[in-house]
């Protein structure tokens, strides 16, 4: 028991570390850098069958400083394919799904933590995503996956059905060679950057 509590604290160690080092090489990126990737990420991210044949899928609003998915978010809405973001519960800390039908700013609020969220639209069961769109500070070729530490992904990925394709999303730096996994982190099928597309065996 001793050593399982003592491993514990030394994964936690090493996601601590990891976040510190991404979120300080995120801030220290340039915003056209970002804006340069995300926009051939988006264009990867649109050749994907799980992409193109969903019904719906569940995107993200980007933080400042992060990899954008909205020119993906966008060229879905155009093809008629359900378009779900974010919108946290803060009394049961789960992610809702909340279809939207633009992305024009002025149908948005902000968060606490400044992500646009929508005013409304109509919530969305984690059963009927036929994608996700997963956010993170750092991806590996294992699928997986280093949050921010609330664990609000990891919660919504034990929620969605077996069909549901997992796709982690980000800068091509934050691919790396192993990340921290714990017991509960949920690991996703593939990593769409803007160099390559990840394959999870």
């Amino acid at each position: 028991m001793a050593e399982a509590i003592e491993g514990g604290q030394e994964i936690r160690a090493a996601k601590k570390a990891m976040r510190a080092d991404m979120q300080r090489r995120l801030r220290e990126t340039d915003g056209a850098t970002i804006r340069s990737a995300s926009r051939q990420a988006c264009e990867r991210l649109m050749t994907l069958d799980e992409i193109l044949e969903a019904k719906t899928v569940l995107f993200f609003m980007a933080m400042p400083a992060e990899i954008d998915p909205s020119r993906a978010m966008a060229a879905c809405l155009k093809e008629g394919i359900t378009v779900a973001v974010p919108r946290i519960d803060e009394a049961s800390r789960e992610i809702e799904a909340i279809a939207i039908e633009s992305l024009d700013e002025r149908f948005f609020d902000r968060d606490r933590f400044g992500i646009p969220t929508p005013r409304g639209g109509r919530a969305i069961r984690a059963t009927e995503l036929d994608a996700i769109v997963v956010p993170g500070l750092a991806f590996d070729r294992f699928g997986g996956r280093l949050g921010r530490g609330a664990g609000y992904y990891d919660r919504m990925l034990l929620r969605i059905s077996q069909h549901c394709s997992t796709i982690g999303f980000s800068l091509g730096f934050q691919l790396v060679d192993r990340v921290p996994c714990e017991a509960h982190d949920r690991r996703v099928q593939r990593v769409v950057t803007e160099l390559e597309l990840v394959e999870v065996g």
